[in-house]
């Protein structure tokens, strides 16, 4: 289900940015993070993409299962992970990048 909405989304992205996601994707796996920083709170969603030592983004895209809703991730000072909210569509996703 998640691979099918990467590629949908895959198709409606210009060259360069498929092409980069194209390299960045990974085999969706589970991960959590502060969804408020302020308050502590921690959520968890599908990662899709990640770093891969080149071209790398400072934002990594997520796939939230109940909101049916792509979003991103940025790795902060002290290594925590802090959503950054959701955007619809992955191609939406990577263009808020």
């Amino acid at each position: 289900m998640i691979v099918a909405k990467v590629e949908q989304g895959l198709n409606k992205l210009p060259k360069h940015l498929k092409e980069w996601s194209a390299e960045h994707l990974i085999k969706p796996r589970k991960i959590i993070f502060y969804s408020h920083l302020d308050i502590g709170e921690k959520d968890s969603a599908w990662l899709v993409t990640d770093h891969i030592g080149r071209r790398d983004s400072s934002y990594r895209v997520i796939y939230n299962k109940e909101l049916d809703m792509f979003g991103l991730v940025v790795d902060l000072i002290g290594g925590t992970v802090h959503c950054l909210g959701y955007s619809g569509d992955f191609d939406k996703a990577i263009e808020g990048m």
